[in-house]
């Protein structure tokens, strides 16, 4: 059996979608795969590794060990401990799979010790490292090969590398020469479809009282318009999956947006901002457009403050976003099982 460790050269490189997409592609060329997420470091009450790999890779793998376990543990010095349960842990989740696919720790300021870590997990598990960078960087070859060159000097064998968010331009050619002899596993070409949240996560984000609930749970936000100008500049960007932010007492962005609505463009929604309410007049006049689907939320903030906030929404997928996560993890796996050479060596070894 094969086991690949997946560990991130930098934060925010989109380490659990590239492992997924790894289970994925490997799961598209008839392996049983397994996975493990070893140490749990999402906030929420399921790490979100796991909780998608068993609810859309359908594989059933182990729980995580929490941070705060891993923290006590090192604090303590008991560091071979550790490892043991870690070891064990993947095992586990090794049970009756041909290939392991482990997503290693998110490099974290707060936590020094991630890197260091990573590389005692991968070598007790004797497992063949994928570095995952992110190819928006400005020179993310020279960060592969610095990375691939601290791993081995801990021990590690580098198997390749994924290069996640990629700009269309991107010259793979280029890049791998400049790897040098690190083998570049593919390349995801970054999707701005791919980033966008539902309007129900900006609802949550923002924490929005919401109006008219609409398809709040299926509409996405690729657009933030803020409606400082005049209708007749506004109107050119009421396009599909542009989140409108206005006072209510803006009559006229309300009329054009319930306009834009009732000519089926499927807007990510309405937002109004300083607590403010659509004139009842209006809402009268435009009742069927504003029922058409199109969410309606409410915050006291002004707009500017809204806005501000709306671009700090994470860009990790939510929980409960199956269907953004399936539609990440299926680029991913395609241009992975196009690509990448390390996926078909592990195809060979399973036979």
């Amino acid at each position: 059996m094969q086991t690949f460790f997946l560990a991130p050269t930098r934060q925010n490189v989109g380490l659990t979608s590239v492992a997924l997409g790894v289970v994925r592609a490997l799961q598209r060329q008839g392996l049983r795969v397994g996975f493990s997420k070893p140490v749990a470091q999402d906030d929420s009450a399921s790490e979100r590794s796991i909780h998608f790999a068993r609810e859309i890779c359908q594989v059933n793998c182990p729980n995580a060990l929490s941070m705060t376990q891993v923290v006590s543990r090192i604090s303590a010095g008991e560091i071979d401990e550790l490892l043991e349960d870690i070891v064990s842990l993947c095992m586990t989740a090794a049970q009756g799979a041909d290939v392991l696919v482990i997503e290693g720790l998110h490099t974290d300021a707060s936590f020094s010790f991630t890197t260091r870590l990573n590389a005692d997990i991968a070598r007790s598990l004797q497992a063949e490292m994928v570095l995952v960078a992110g190819a928006q960087e400005e020179n993310p070859a020279a960060e592969v090969k610095l990375t691939a060159s601290q791993f081995r000097g801990s021990g590690c064998n580098i198997a390749g590398a994924i290069l996640n968010k990629a700009p269309i331009d991107f010259d793979e050619v280029a890049a791998q020469t400049a790897m040098g002899s690190v083998s570049l596993w593919g390349v995801i070409r970054n999707n701005p479809a791919l980033l966008a949240p539902r309007t129900l996560d900006v609802a949550r984000h923002l924490k929005a009282e919401i109006v008219v609930e609409g398809e709040i749970r299926s509409r996405r936000v690729l657009e933030t318009v803020v409606t400082g100008r005049s209708v007749t500049e506004v109107i050119c960007r009421l396009a599909p999956c542009a989140l409108v932010v206005s006072s209510g007492d803006r009559d006229d962005i309300m009329i054009a947006t319930a306009l834009a609505a009732s000519k089926g463009i499927q807007l990510a929604g309405l937002l109004l901002t300083h607590s403010t309410s659509i004139d009842p007049r209006i809402w009268d006049l435009a009742s069927n457009a504003f029922d058409s689907g199109l969410p309606i939320l409410r915050v006291p903030l002004d707009s500017f403050a809204t806005a501000a906030s709306i671009s700090r929404v994470s860009q990790a997928v939510a929980a409960d976003d199956y269907e953004r996560m399936n539609a990440v993890l299926d680029a991913a796996a395609e241009q992975l099982s196009s690509d990448a050479r390390g996926l078909r060596l592990a195809r060979r070894a399973s036979n």
